[in-house]
């Protein structure tokens, strides 16, 4: 890198036909950096948004990045199975908040139950 020739930045991806991606676009198509740029800016935004409209809930800890890794998987123009794994940790995080406010209670910390 530091002695050679390094064009890392003119590297192109071709988009998987089994990915996501490759349901909206042909096939084949190239992917080049400027793409993973925006499609790196469209799962911050849409990230950013979601923390932002939900601050005040405690939900936010898991949808928020649930929603950066799903925005990404979407824009993504590879079919790699482990990148559902990103997916799958904050859904787990959000399991027992859904369960505890299905069952009409709060979730509260050691320090706030009196005994």
């Amino acid at each position: 890198v530091l002695a050679g020739d390094f064009h890392s930045t003119g590297f192109q991806w071709l988009v998987d036909g089994r990915s996501l991606l490759g349901h909206l676009v042909d096939p084949g198509t190239t992917f080049g950096w400027p793409l993973r740029l925006l499609q790196g800016g469209a799962a911050l935004a849409a990230g950013g948004a979601i923390a932002r409209r939900g601050r005040r809930s405690e939900h936010v800890v898991w949808l928020a990045p649930f929603v950066v890794v799903a925005v990404r998987l979407l824009l993504d123009p590879l079919d790699n199975a482990y990148y559902f794994l990103g997916l799958a940790t904050p859904a787990l995080v959000a399991l027992p908040l859904l369960a505890e406010r299905r069952r009409g209670r709060l979730v509260t910390s050691p320090r706030s139950v009196q005994s």
